[in-house]
C-alpha cells in the first residue's frame, strides 16, 4: 500500500549521497583544473618570453565575476534535508489519507454487499411477483372464458326470454279473449235458455225467469230447485222439498 511513497524517499535518500559526490568530483575539478591553470600560465610566460613582439588582444574581458568561492555543500545538505522531511510530511499525510479512504472503502464495500443482498432479495421478490402476475392471468383468462360463457348464456336466455314474453303476450291475448268468452258464458248461464215456462219428460212443467235463476220452479214437485251453473251430463239440482240433490240425465 505505501510503495511508492517508501520508494520516493529511498530515491531522495539516494540523492544526498550523490549530490555529495558530485559536488566532491566538482571540487577535485576545481583543484586539478587550478593546477592546470598554473601550468598554463607557467607556459603562456614561457611564451610570453619568447614573443615579446606580440601584440594586446582587443577583445574586452567579460563584466562579471563568479559569486562566492564555490558550491555551499552545507547549504546544499540543508536544502536536501529540509526536501526530504517535508517529502516525509507528505508522505505520513498521505498515508493518513489512504488510511481513511481504506476506512471508506471497507465501508463501501460493506454497503455494496448489503446492496446486492438487497438486490438478491428484489430480484426473488419480483420473480415471485412474477409468477404471481402469470398465476393471475391465468385466471383472469379463466374468468374471461367464464364471463364469456355467461355472457352467450345470458343471450340465450334473453333470447328465449323475449320468446317467452311474446309467447305471453299471445298467451294473455288468448286469455283474454277466454276470459271474455268465459264472461259471456257466465252471463248466458245466468240467463235461462228457456225463459218462462217449458216442459221436459219425466220433470213435467218447469218455469223459471232472468230475476230468478238459476232458481226454477217445478209444477210436479210444487217447490222451487236450485240448478247448479255449469254441471251437465248429469244436470245438479237441489230440491229445496226434499233438502237432497237430484241428477237428472238426458232422455
Amino acid at each position: 500500500m505505501y510503495i511508492f511513497s517508501s520508494l520516493s524517499i529511498t530515491i531522495l535518500k539516494r540523492k544526498l549521497p550523490i549530490t555529495l559526490s558530485v559536488a566532491l568530483l566538482a571540487f577535485c575539478g576545481v583543484v586539478s583544473l587550478n593546477g592546470q591553470v598554473s601550468t598554463v600560465i607557467t607556459q603562456l610566460s614561457t611564451v610570453s618570453t619568447n614573443h615579446a613582439a606580440r601584440p594586446k588582444p582587443t577583445i574586452l574581458p567579460p563584466n562579471f565575476t563568479p559569486p562566492g568561492h564555490g558550491s555551499d555543500y552545507k547549504k546544499m545538505w540543508e536544502d536536501v534535508m529540509a526536501e526530504i522531511a517535508a517529502l516525509e510530511k507528505t508522505l505520513v499525510e498521505k498515508n493518513a489519507t489512504i488510511v481513511n479512504l481504506d476506512k471508506q472503502i471497507l465501508g463501501q464495500t460493506a454497503e455494496l454487499a448489503s446492496g446486492k443482498k438487497s438486490l438478491v432479495d428484489v430480484g426473488k421478490r419480483l420473480a415471485e411477483c412474477r409468477a404471481e402476475c402469470e398465476s393471475l392471468k391465468l385466471a383472469l383468462q379463466s374468468k374471461q372464458a367464464e364471463l364469456k360463457a355467461r355472457k352467450e348464456s345470458v343471450a340465450l336466455l334473453t333470447t328465449n326470454l323475449e320468446k317467452s314474453q311474446k309467447g305471453i303476450e299471445v298467451l294473455e291475448v288468448e286469455i283474454a279473449q277466454l276470459n271474455k268468452d268465459i264472461a259471456e258464458a257466465e252471463r248466458k248461464m245466468v240467463v235461462p235458455h228457456t225463459p218462462g215456462w217449458h216442459f221436459i219428460d219425466g220433470k213435467g212443467w218447469l218455469w223459471t225467469h232472468p230475476d230468478y235463476y238459476p232458481l226454477i220452479y217445478s209444477e210436479q214437485n210444487a217447490g222451487w230447485l236450485y240448478y247448479e251453473l255449469g254441471t251437465h251430463g248429469p244436470w245438479l239440482y237441489y230440491d229445496y222439498n226434499s233438502e237432497a240433490w237430484q241428477e237428472w240425465f238426458a232422455n
